[in-house]
């Protein structure tokens, strides 16, 4: 029993590892991408199909590195994916609250779900936002 739970984490941290290795070979891609598009005139679509697979990416990466724990760079990629399409962020915004609330900065948690409130009606977030609304928030 206990060599399988070994196991499983072993393989989960190599799943991640290999998860970060090709969302980086994607980024680089998709950063070229958006780079010759805004160098070019392109159509607005091709403009946001890339915006938005740009920020897929660091949604990824911004939850594998929530399943690490590593906090402040979750924050970062999912600022980051946020900054990119934020008229359609409220896919983003629940991790963005989840690393927050984590990390105790229960304020901006606040005003994250102060400045969405189409979260609450998300049948599967509303259990979660009543729990960090009736907590310390």
């Amino acid at each position: 029993m206990v060599y399988t739970e070994l196991s499983h984490e072993s393989l989960k941290k190599n799943f991640l590892t290999s998860a970060l290795l090709y969302l980086q070979i994607a980024q680089d891609f998709y950063m070229k991408k958006l780079q010759a598009l805004q160098n070019n005139i392109s159509t607005k679509k091709e403009l946001e199909e890339t915006y938005l697979a740009c920020s897929s990416i660091f949604t990824l990466k911004g939850r594998i590195f929530t399943l690490r724990q590593n906090y402040e760079k979750a924050q970062e990629y999912f600022t980051l994916a946020e900054e990119l399409i934020s008229e359609k962020s409220t896919a983003i915004l629940p991790y963005l609250a989840e690393v927050y609330y984590i990390t105790k900065r229960y304020s901006i948690v606040r005003s994250i779900l102060n400045h969405s409130k189409e979260l609450a009606l998300n049948p599967k977030l509303y259990p979660v936002i009543k729990q960090w609304e009736s907590s310390h928030v």
